[in-house]
């Protein structure tokens, strides 16, 4: 009786999961058209300014509204999906933008590092040549 119950437990287990993943959706093929449109998006300077001082965390602003120019179809505008995932993406975008300055100092940090690592191998090099 038992292993009838799990038999059965198991059974509607294994065809539940079959049955979600056979569902037609052309959501995914949305989402990979916001994805390659994404890569032509770039924030201007004076909302990008703004748009740090915010906080960098309302993706939900104007500033990642698809438009004619970053979308090659333009029909799909109006589709609620593929504005969600062009959003989402933009703003992951221009979250990850650096500027100038972020690189001069990641730069110039593992530059001082690198050297101060040298000089105390050098220094410590001398030391032991004139024991």
């Amino acid at each position: 009786m038992v292993n009838k119950i799990y038999t059965i437990m198991l059974l509607m287990f294994l065809t539940s999961g079959f049955a979600f993943s056979q569902t037609p959706s052309n959501n995914d093929s949305l989402k990979q058209a916001a994805l390659a449109d994404v890569n032509v998006f770039k924030l201007n300077k004076p909302d990008l300014i703004t748009f740090r001082k915010a906080g960098r965390s309302n993706f939900r602003s104007d500033y990642f509204k698809p438009n004619t120019n970053t979308t090659r179809d333009t029909s799909l505008l109006k589709d609620s999906v593929y504005v969600q995932a062009f959003r989402e993406a933009a703003f992951v975008k221009t979250r990850k933008r650096r500027t100038t300055g972020h690189y001069l100092a990641v730069g110039g940090a593992i530059y001082l590092g690198v050297s101060l690592v040298a000089a105390l191998v050098i220094a410590v090099g001398l030391f032991q040549s004139y024991k």
